[in-house]
């Protein structure tokens, strides 16, 4: 399953393995979409996904180390997505 997604930061075998399951095999594919359209993708297959992973797709996205950014973005996804609701698992990795 080793492609070229690995050559984006933050993104190691777990977070390739769950591109892989929304279609997502490249870096040029991941390249094309907005990282929080793809975590809501991912989300309807395992609504468990950690925060940690929506902050390491921004990041590798605008290439900044997931730690770095994770309260903002998980604070702007909840913006563009109010709907969402965190599992129990998930609330407190902030």
């Amino acid at each position: 399953m080793v492609g070229d997604l690995r050559e984006l930061i933050n993104i190691g075998p777990g977070v390739e393995k769950q591109l892989y399951l929304v279609g997502i095999k490249t870096k040029d594919e991941f390249l094309k979409y907005e990282p929080f359209e793809i975590f809501n993708k991912m989300l309807k297959i395992n609504p468990t996904l950690p925060k940690p992973m929506l902050a390491s797709l921004v990041g590798a996205k605008e290439n900044v180390l997931w730690y770095l950014i994770i309260k903002d973005v998980v604070d702007d996804f909840e913006k563009k997505y109010p709907s969402h609701k965190w599992t129990k698992y998930q609330k407190n990795i902030t």
